[in-house]
């Protein structure tokens, strides 16, 4: 988010570069300044002005002139400019009484680069010790993520970054990419202890996520959740107070700035500008994050309810989209919204709540104007579901996102959650070892979802391909306005593309049907890149490619759906079910527009089940491991699926194929048995017809099954005499000519 000036159309504004009256200041004083004994304060203020804000730093090192350093506050400057500039290139300064000090000349700089900043903080720290350090970095800002929307104009570079633009490197740094907590964390362990005082001269900066991915670098954090004036901080104010009471503390001197700054935009030395500044103790931010986290756990089922909307409708908002703020932007007060919320667990009264604990974080805040119900943290809460699908990716990278659920509660909170998991990549056996009983662990890696992921994992036998088609040509196929395409490929020269255009329902349908008596597995690889649309009633509109199966050709049932934005090729799996022939097809339907490029299939394979089983109980399993008891001496593959609270279901993972070598012991299904019936698992070799011994542990044969021909027995747990079973232990024998296997099984009553 570039600086802006927030002054309302027609009203005066205010632009003073000040540069060339500030040239002979800087030219003029190209002096090596010796090392500086211990002081109160280093005030370490990096200026990255390699961009469209290189006139404002000359401006703003003006105002630093009329301080100027002291015995107790040294204030150094970095500072770096564009190539196009009459002084280009990066240099460090010490501000004194009404001039600039040159101490070094580096060239060009990445001031993006982590690297270049502890660089600068070693410097300073090593010529200029200080009982207390502040640091300032100053340049664009966009709070957590890129700049984007409307804003994007008034920004330097096309950049993936949330600060710190450096042109003539073209690298911005990021905040959920990680840049800035590496950056400070390398900044921490330069000073050997937590910055003081971090303040952000940018825009929309003081916003909880922000402040979480620095919190264990600094102690004090001071920024706007808005955005930030042209002439950023008032720097005559900020460092007078410092230089004139350098033996305040670290929270006092935090504690001023805001009024400072309000007091400077409010027909002060900066303008007249609708503004806000808060600072934030970040000591507090891990216990009110932990509450807060407790508190959307303990109240996410009401997360949908009118009166949570109706507190986000409400709330204060700040200028992300839109100058001034409108209740559509996209960042939201916190406190605000905590305070409007109708939380079910908060009973009235309660200590120690998100909001008194956020509350107490916040040392001081001041704002004025359209921004004046500012109470000091911002966090990020999109008005629409379409703004949290796009970003929601990019935010579960942040340090807060991944230590509280705020990203689920903002998912039950629009309800309309239509995002698969990500798929599960592998599934491995661990250790690539099977115990002693034939028991081995299934491993995979968690599949990332904004709601809660379980998993089903399937044991697959003799999978074979039965359909191989590579899309170089449409043989196999009836193409109703799909064509073959030399476009775009996953491999080979040709796919299968959709076409785009209005009110299309292309189609492309498999020709003879496959036959899938135990059901199989589809595969192919798909880039899509399709437009969805949010209206004012939030009614989403897409161009949607359907996956459909039919055993009927007359009646379709949509497997999956294929739309948004997947400008990679992604390999697509899914099961197919049990059935003697099946159709498949792939239906791209669009309205009247506008559309982008539409959708390429290629690779489509199909291979079909000897046999399955599903292996997980009910829903599945929440963990990414699972334990497979008793296996049978086999070859098998297990796959792995994952799917949300929200029903959405995520592709199938590769096969992992297990080879048992030995028979199992024979075990009973369920184990327990609890009731009048059962079933007997029962390992031999297939040229046996084994019989099945049941024998109390003093050996007394109660039961027997003879002439086994399945490896699943069916039994009603009586004995010999068509008694049930007493309850007790029980050895299981399985005896053929040549073969012996023994186990136990229990039965309770």
């Amino acid at each position: 988010m570039a600086r802006t000036r927030t002054s309302k159309p027609g009203a005066p504004g205010r632009r003073v570069t000040g540069r060339h009256a500030l040239w002979p200041l800087v030219a003029g004083c190209l002096l090596l300044v010796a090392p500086c004994v211990a002081a109160k304060w280093t005030a370490m203020i990096y200026m990255g002005a390699d961009n469209g804000m290189s006139d404002q730093s000359y401006v703003d090192l003006l105002e630093m002139t009329q301080v100027g350093s002291s015995a107790d506050v040294n204030i150094i400057v970095q500072v770096d400019h564009p190539a196009s500039d009459s002084w280009p290139g990066a240099r460090r300064l010490r501000i004194e009484k009404g001039r600039t000090s040159l101490l070094d000349e580096l060239g060009e700089l990445d001031m993006a680069d982590p690297g270049t900043l502890r660089d600068f903080v070693r410097f300073a720290r090593d010529l200029y010790p200080a009982e207390n350090y502040l640091l300032v970095l100053w340049d664009h800002g966009s709070g957590w993520q890129k700049d984007q929307g409307a804003h994007r104009s008034r920004s330097p570079l096309d950049r993936d970054g949330s600060l710190l633009y450096d042109q003539s490197s073209g690298h911005a740094m990021s905040v959920a990419g990680g840049d800035l907590k590496r950056a400070t964390a390398e900044v921490r362990l330069a000073l050997g202890r937590s910055v003081s005082v971090l303040a952000f001269d940018a825009c929309l900066m003081q916003m909880l996520e922000v402040m979480y991915e620095v919190k264990d670098a600094a102690e004090i954090g001071v920024g706007t959740e808005d955005l930030m004036p042209f002439n950023g901080f008032p720097y005559q104010e900020f460092l007078s107070r410092l230089v004139n009471q350098p033996t305040q503390s670290p929270r006092a001197y935090a504690a001023a700035l805001p009024q400072l700054f309000v007091n400077a935009y409010s027909q002060g030395s900066q303008g007249d500008e609708e503004v806000t500044l808060s600072a934030l103790d970040l000591t507090r931010l891990g216990p009110a994050v932990q509450a807060l986290n407790a508190l959307l756990r303990e109240d996410i089922a009401s997360a949908a309810n009118e009166g949570f909307h109706a507190a986000r409708r409400t709330c204060q908002t700040f200028s992300c989209e839109h100058v001034p703020p409108l209740p559509s932007d996209d960042n939201i007060d916190l406190l605000d919204f905590l305070d409007k919320a109708p939380w079910p667990s908060l009973a009235t009264g309660k200590t120690d709540s998100p909001y008194d604990l956020f509350q107490k974080a916040v040392l001081t805040c001041a704002g004025r104007g359209i921004v004046a119900g500012a109470r000091g943290i911002a966090v990020w809460f999109p008005d629409n579901y379409l703004a949290l699908k796009l970003n929601h990716s990019a935010y579960r990278n942040l340090t807060f996102s991944r230590e509280c659920g705020w990203l689920y509660f903002l998912d039950c909170f629009f309800s309309a959650d239509d995002i698969k998991p990500l798929p599960v990549t592998r599934v491995e056996l661990q250790s690539n070892c099977i115990g002693g009983h034939n028991d081995f662990l299934l491993k995979w890696p968690s599949a990332y979802d904004m709601a809660p992921v379980s998993y089903e994992v399937r044991e697959i036998s003799s999978p074979a391909v039965i359909l191989d088609d590579p899309a170089e040509n449409l043989d196999r196929w009836l193409a109703d306005g799909f064509l073959l395409t030399s476009e775009r490929a996953w491999s080979g020269n040709y796919s299968f593309y959709s076409g785009v255009g209005n009110n299309l329902e292309n189609k492309l349908t498999l020709l003879a049907p496959l036959r899938l008596p135990h059901g199989g597995l589809l595969s192919f690889f798909a880039w899509y890149n399709t437009n969805e649309t949010m209206d004012t009633t939030g009614t989403m509109h897409r161009d949607i490619c359907y996956l459909e199966g039919s055993a009927d050709p007359t009646a379709w049932t949509v497997l999956d759906s294929l739309y948004g934005e997947n400008d990679a090729w992604q390999e697509c799996r899914y099961y197919l079910p049990d059935t003697s022939a099946y159709w498949l097809r792939f239906r791209f339907k669009t309205g009247s527009g506008p559309h982008v490029t539409g959708v390429y299939i290629d690779n489509i394979q199909v291979q079909a089940f000897g046999d399955w089983r599903r292996v997980t109980p009910g829903t599945g399993t929440c963990d990414s491991s699972y334990y497979v008891f008793n296996a049978l001496r086999d070859t098998f593959y297990y796959a792995v699926t994952p799917s949300d609270s929200f029903g959405n279901l995520g592709f199938v993972s590769p096969l992992l194929r297990v080879a048992v070598p030995r028979y199992a012991e024979p075990y009973s299904l369920p184990a327990p048995i609890t009731g009048g019936s059962a079933v007997l698992i029962c390992d031999y070799p297939s040229d046996e017809t084994p019989d099945i011994l049941i024998y109390t542990l003093n050996g007394e044969l109660v039961a027997s099954l003879p002439d086994v021909k399945a490896r699943r027995v069916p039994w009603n747990v009586t004995n010999d005499k068509n008694k049930p079973l007493a309850a007790g232990l029980y050895l299981v024998v399985v005896k053929g000519w040549k073969f012996r296997s023994i186990g136990r099984i229990a039965v309770v009553r």
